[in-house]
């Protein structure tokens, strides 16, 4: 399971209330990569990943600040892309 690197979870909005709300543009990545959210979140409580080649949507599962690319609609992706919309209290700083 790769750990996506900074170049693959691009950034494109968020708010900077206490409970955050982020979307990301995540490329190249295939069923079973993780991201690490602590950059953005101490604590993510919630996400969901949309790929749009195929239609394919699901909740990845989350485990501490770390993100897995898993679940029945999100097997066998090789080299997506997709948009990654996440919901969590927010890192410290």
């Amino acid at each position: 399971m790769p750990v996506l690197n900074a170049n693959q979870v691009v950034l494109l909005n968020k708010n900077d209330a206490a409970d955050r709300m982020a979307l990301f543009e995540v490329l190249n990545f295939s069923s079973g990569d993780t991201v690490e959210l602590n950059p953005w979140f101490s604590a993510p409580k919630l996400a969901g990943l949309v790929v749009p080649v195929g239609a394919k949507a699901g909740a990845p599962s989350v485990s501490g600040t770390v993100l897995t690319v898993d679940g029945t609609p999100l097997q066998g992706l090789v080299g997506a892309s997709g948009y990654l919309l996440v919901w969590g209290s927010k890192a410290p700083g």
